[in-house]
């Protein structure tokens, strides 16, 4: 058993899953994992989890950076696949995450910071940036390399199909002819009998 998982059965036990501070360790524990494991399952809890705290705490934007920066690594991990392993919906999915994430560090950083923030505007002002300088041209040219690959594997695929109805074509025009000239062979010896 995982360590957050630990975590999770103690917030399901004793604190009825509103325990905030607790859902922020969980989170940042699924973080962590989903980042050296490059598994978009653990990000996806950890924004599920981010998701549930920023619920019972709306005006915490430290929530809203993690959630901003999950979603940021979420993307990451998706363009890092190799285009056998993704599809152009999650290409998609991943610049949609892009677009939200720049735009919350944009908020963020337009925000006034409160006391007790764990972040720097400034950060989110970089992050911002970098999600619009760096991931969002990156992530259109997933998109058109994704999108050429699978319209060139719907044409092999047809292709293939193609050749497999052609062959099974042959096979049963093999087998027709072969069985037209049994029964012409059947035909004559019966006639040779008769005659």
């Amino acid at each position: 058993m995982f360590f957050f998982e630990q975590y999770e059965s103690c917030l399901q036990k004793l604190h009825n899953e509103n325990d905030v501070p607790l859902l922020i360790y969980i989170a940042r524990a699924y973080f962590v994992m989903g980042r050296a494991e490059t598994s978009l399952e653990h990000m996806h809890r950890c924004l599920s989890i981010l998701a549930r705290a920023l619920h019972l705490r709306a005006y915490d934007n430290s929530i809203r950076f993690n959630v901003a920066l999950a979603q940021q690594e979420c993307a990451v991990i998706t363009l890092r696949k190799s285009e056998g392993d993704r599809t152009v919906a999650q290409v998609r999915a991943a610049q949609k995450l892009i677009e939200t994430a720049a735009v919350m560090f944009r908020y963020l950083h337009a925000t006034p910071p409160f006391p007790r923030n764990s972040y720097e505007p400034s950060m989110a002002q970089e992050r911002a940036r970098y999600c619009e300088s760096t991931m969002r041209p990156n992530a259109l040219m997933h998109l058109q390399r994704q999108e050429a690959s699978e319209a060139r594997r719907e044409q092999l695929a047809s292709e293939l199909e193609q050749q497999r109805v052609q062959q099974a074509q042959a096979e049963q025009d093999l087998k027709d002819k072969m069985t037209s000239e049994r029964r012409a062979a059947e035909e004559e010896i019966e006639r040779h009998r008769r005659a």
